[in-house]
């Protein structure tokens, strides 16, 4: 993933969004990761809003980011024709 380093905060782009939304994460972990990397919210924030434990929700960003190394999910914007239904999976409702 040249032009990321995992763990920290870093700018929206569409190369950050479309990896931290890979179909490859369950919907839990893209809302958290998206909202944590990309967002710059603590897990605290992102539990009181989602409404779940914050011990859960500080598993959820490590977790899909070990997903995200593990499975060589790569750092950009698709480029093999599956834009369109890709899309869907970036695009996250806003928490309630």
């Amino acid at each position: 993933m040249s032009g990321w380093k995992m763990g920290t905060h870093c700018r929206m782009s569409p190369e950050a969004l479309f990896t931290c939304c890979h179909p490859a994460l369950a919907l839990e972990a893209r809302v958290a990761l998206t909202r944590r990397m990309l967002g710059g919210l603590t897990s605290d924030q992102i539990a009181r809003a989602v409404r779940v434990p914050p011990a859960i929700m500080a598993e959820r960003p490590a977790g899909a980011r070990a997903k995200i190394k593990m499975a060589g999910i790569p750092f950009g914007v698709p480029q093999d024709g599956s834009l369109p239904e890709r899309l869907a999976g970036a695009v996250i409702p806003p928490v309630r």
